[in-house]
């Protein structure tokens, strides 16, 4: 199934919906992740993900991550695809710590989720 994708991030300033069939790579070695971004505002974490088994900071946060997707999991790999409401917490799921999501996703041709979201001032 192929899914088109719309991104919208919402802050308090004014954003500009920007839309992309892009996938995104979670951007640290430990990992091999891929992420879409459904409807401007879920971040689709894809089945067949590794993510670094390891917890590196925000311990409670990313256990909890962990345990609350545990069925989800695989020997490090996602299983099915798994639903986050930021590009951050999912980057701290895969990632095992704090993360800005905005950053470590990125495209193949190495240009981060950032780069999609259009800010109106």
């Amino acid at each position: 199934m192929f899914f088109h994708l719309s991104i919208l991030h919402h802050t308090n300033s004014n954003a500009n919906l920007r839309s992309t069939d892009e996938i995104f790579y979670f951007a640290k070695d430990t990992t091999d992740a891929r992420m879409r971004v459904l409807d401007g505002n879920r971040y689709i974490v894809l089945s067949g993900s590794r993510i670094d088994p390891n917890i590196y900071s925000n311990k409670d946060v990313v256990k909890k991550l962990r345990e609350e997707n545990a069925d989800k999991i695989d020997d490090g790999i996602t299983i099915t695809d798994i639903e986050f409401s930021s590009p951050s917490t999912a980057g701290e799921f895969v990632g095992g710590g704090a993360a800005n999501g905005k950053y470590y996703w990125r495209t193949k041709d190495d240009k981060k989720l950032a780069d999609f979201i259009v800010y109106i001032k």
